[in-house]
């Protein structure tokens, strides 16, 4: 039994392996987030700009406000979109860490040998052992 066990946790780590090198943490979401503020950014130069129109002249105070009212909501929507790619960031970052704490673990079974309590809780489902003495499990 202990060398099936062995065999299928040592495929797991390797399944659990390649989707550590596989998945770089955020590299999508932190393009998003390079974009926001960039447009953010965009959007406060904008703001200044029209500032600068109002107290030369250029535009009236109606007009000032109406622009302002229309940027700031279009600010306020990329702050709240930036929020939630970071928040999102950090739970890929959770993740890849729980990923790692259980390679390291099946790391730690394989090169010990030994099938103690805390691998069988937190790799195995459930084990079976029929009347011919044949055992099966099944991972999580």
């Amino acid at each position: 039994m202990r060398q099936a066990v062995t065999d299928q946790l040592i495929q797991y780590r390797d399944v659990l392996t390649e989707q550590l090198n596989s998945q770089p943490i955020g590299e999508a979401v932190l393009q998003e987030l390079q974009w926001l503020r960039m447009e953010l950014s965009h959007k406060q130069d904008v703001s200044r700009t029209l500032y600068e129109n109002l107290t030369m002249g250029v535009i009236d105070e109606k007009d000032y406000r109406e622009f302002k009212e229309g940027f700031q909501v279009e600010v306020d929507s990329l702050k709240q979109c930036a929020t939630a790619l970071d928040q999102r960031l950090n739970e890929e970052k959770i993740e890849k860490g729980r990923i790692q704490e259980s390679v390291q673990m099946l790391d730690r079974f394989v090169s010990s040998k030994l099938l103690n309590e805390e691998i069988v809780g937190r790799f195995v489902e459930k084990v079976i052992i029929f009347k011919n003495n044949n055992i099966s499990f099944e991972l999580l």
